[in-house]
């Protein structure tokens, strides 16, 4: 199950991680720029791929290149409409922003292993159950933004009514434009009272008259993943 995620964390910039409903996806500072042909197709496709509308897209490159930040890059900004994501195996939410902006979240589900073997075979997501919770192994997390889409996998454990924690985060990348990754890791184990467990990568988009920093995270806590 994934919920959407409250600010537990200071406002850093996209997929950055967050402030309340949903982590913002990043920060932006810069001045004009006009885009390549190459960009804007780029910036295109992935607004393709999130489902803004022709006139919403339009509005969007111009809002770049007067070098703005994006409300899904703004920090302080809440989206205004979720949608949720027929997408097999996985859990998937696109987040409406009030300037037509958007992100999109994906944590892979998984299947169910029985006596270490999934009916997707030795590869891809598990999920392993026992007695007090479930084991969640090579499961893929993924935000796409548009300027960027950023992934990495996980293994985790639900720990029901205790702390559920992150054991392993692998395999980070990142396609997009100027897209460079700047860290990785897991940030906190295992979850508390203080908030989720909780692994990222941190980006910097450039190449547009402004430098864009943002994130790519899970979260675990109870019997929940989400990313931002």
């Amino acid at each position: 199950m994934i919920t959407k995620p409250r600010r537990l964390f200071a406002a850093l910039a996209v997929a950055t991680l967050s402030t309340a409903a949903l982590a913002a996806p990043a920060s932006a500072e810069g001045g004009t720029s006009a885009l390549t042909a190459e960009k804007r197709a780029e910036i295109e496709r992935n607004m393709d791929s999130l489902g803004i509308a022709d006139a919403t897209q339009q509005e969007l490159v111009e809002k770049l290149e007067r070098g703005e930040v994006l409300d899904s890059f703004d920090a302080d900004a809440e989206p205004i409409n979720t949608i949720p994501v027929d997408q097999p195996g996985f859990e998937s939410t696109i987040y409406v922003y009030e300037d037509g902006s958007r992100t999109k979240s994906d944590v892979e589900a998984g299947s169910e292993a029985v006596d270490g073997i999934t009916a997707r075979g030795i590869t891809g997501c598990t999920t392993k159950t026992f007695s007090g919770g479930s084991n969640k192994s090579n499961c893929k997390v993924k935000v796409s933004t548009i300027l960027y889409v950023g992934q990495f996998y996980a293994n985790y454990t639900h720990v029901n009514g205790g702390n559920s924690y992150i054991s392993k985060a692998y395999n980070w990348g990142c396609a997009g434009i100027g897209c460079n990754i700047e860290k990785t890791g897991i940030v906190k184990k295992r979850a508390d009272l203080n908030g989720p467990a909780k692994a990222e990568m941190r980006v910097q988009v450039g190449g547009l008259g402004v430098t864009t920093t943002g994130y790519v995270q899970l979260f675990v806590r109870g019997s929940s993943a989400w990313t931002n």
